[in-house]
């Protein structure tokens, strides 16, 4: 129980492998905040970790919104107090190629760049208020250390991450 008593926030926890690293944290004792723009995702994820013996509650929020992921985190502040374990995890491969429309570009830098550098932002102040015992964790991507000639935009953004 690495995690006991600890909080963890975990975007796009709804499924896949943010939906895995919940139930991870969750049975390493951490109650975990599910985010996720899909609420029944959301929702999916807090059952698992429930019917597990875990501890986990459901926001939904669309991490592309700098004014929701405010939201979120004084949302976090206010039934949490503090946070142990940032974990930005939510991203998407975007559209291929290079001829992009500007809204699918906007769309994917916002989701795969500016979410975790805004639920960074925003989530500091509760980090450290776990007096050291804070933790921050970015999903990366090995396209962004090597570009995709599939998706450029998808390297572009996670080698920001990196």
């Amino acid at each position: 129980m690495k995690l006991e008593g600890r909080i963890a926030l975990i975007t796009a926890a709804g499924s896949g492998m943010g939906r895995a690293s919940a139930l991870a944290f969750a049975a390493e004792g951490a109650t975990v905040v599910v985010v996720d723009l899909n609420p029944d995702a959301a929702k999916g994820t807090v059952d698992l970790v429930e019917a597990a013996g875990g501890k986990a509650v459901a926001k939904v929020c669309d991490v592309s919104s700098v004014s929701q992921l405010e939201q979120l985190f004084a949302e976090v502040d206010r039934e949490f107090g503090v946070l142990h374990v940032l974990y930005n995890h939510a991203g998407i491969p975007g559209p291929g190629g290079l001829e992009i429309p500007e809204a699918e570009w906007d769309r994917t830098v916002a989701i795969n760049l500016k979410s975790a550098f805004y639920g960074t932002t925003f989530g500091l102040p509760l980090l450290q208020k776990a007096g050291g015992k804070g933790s921050i964790i970015y999903t990366a991507s090995v396209s962004g250390l090597v570009g995709s000639t599939q998706s450029p935009l998808y390297s572009l953004t996670k080698g920001g991450i990196v």
